[in-house]
């Protein structure tokens, strides 16, 4: 997954960079929804 910043938030977008997974006021946030994510798909 790929965190950007863009104007004011961060945005977690998809390996591919193709699909917004969320957006964010704070970069903490944006990992910490990459690591639920990745925990998810873990089982």
């Amino acid at each position: 997954m790929v965190i950007r910043h863009e104007a004011s938030e961060w945005v977690l977008y998809s390996h591919d960079g193709k699909k917004v997974l969320g957006r964010h006021a704070t970069k903490t946030e944006a990992e910490a929804h990459e690591r639920a994510i990745q925990v998810h798909k873990r089982g």
